[in-house]
């Protein structure tokens, strides 16, 4: 079994797909992407991955709750209304965004 998994330019690309037709057996493929616009639509023409799997932004109560997961020991407590606000403003955040995001960053200023 062979495991890739990193971000890759063409060229790493290119020796990727030779090596790939070097080896018989299975062949274990993973790659993540926050942009799947970007990927050659060559890559996710049928036949070349069994799986793709698609996990979607997080809804206003998941960035709710990934917001008080990240803030939980902050003094004091962000309030319940606070939260809600914040999870709204978020949309189209990610969790990794959420903890992160200048958001946070200004919010623990503030506290």
């Amino acid at each position: 079994m062979v495991e890739v998994s990193c971000a890759i330019s063409f060229v790493e690309w290119s020796r990727l797909a030779y090596v790939l037709a070097c080896c018989s057996g299975q062949v274990i493929v993973i790659g993540a992407t926050n942009r799947p616009d970007s990927v050659d639509p060559a890559l996710r023409r049928p036949g070349r991955f069994d799986r793709e799997f698609y996990f979607p932004l997080p809804n206003k109560e998941a960035r709710k709750k990934i917001i008080s997961i990240n803030t939980q020991k902050w003094d004091p407590p962000l309030e319940d209304k606070f939260l809600n606000e914040l999870a709204g403003v978020t949309k189209g955040y990610g969790g990794a965004d959420l903890r992160v995001s200048p958001v946070n960053h200004s919010l623990r200023d503030y506290f």
